[in-house]
């Protein structure tokens, strides 16, 4: 998750047809198909060859993972509170 790089993005459909295209957040799937653990939540696409190719995310089912790693940052963060506030005591 902490490799994740957040990006903005203009889809090429909107680019191509409307004056002001809408601007998205969020990752690149091909970023997100290079960490191994998160490959589940990348979408694929066949090419004429029959290659299949990072074209999509399952952003919902990115929320589970996400909120995993934010409690496992808040246990962290609360041990070293009790830590620091103990060799402060």
């Amino acid at each position: 998750i902490l490799r994740l790089q957040p990006k903005t993005f203009k889809l090429k459909s909107e680019v191509e047809e409307l004056e002001n295209p809408v601007t998205y957040a969020g990752f690149i799937a091909e970023d997100v198909d290079e960490i191994d653990s998160l490959k589940v939540f990348v979408g694929y696409a066949k090419t004429p060859d029959g290659d299949l190719i990072p074209d999509s995310l399952y952003y919902a089912e990115m929320v589970s993972a996400l909120v995993s790693a934010i409690k496992h940052q808040d246990t962290i963060i609360k041990a070293l509170e009790t830590r620091i506030e103990a060799l402060e005591n």
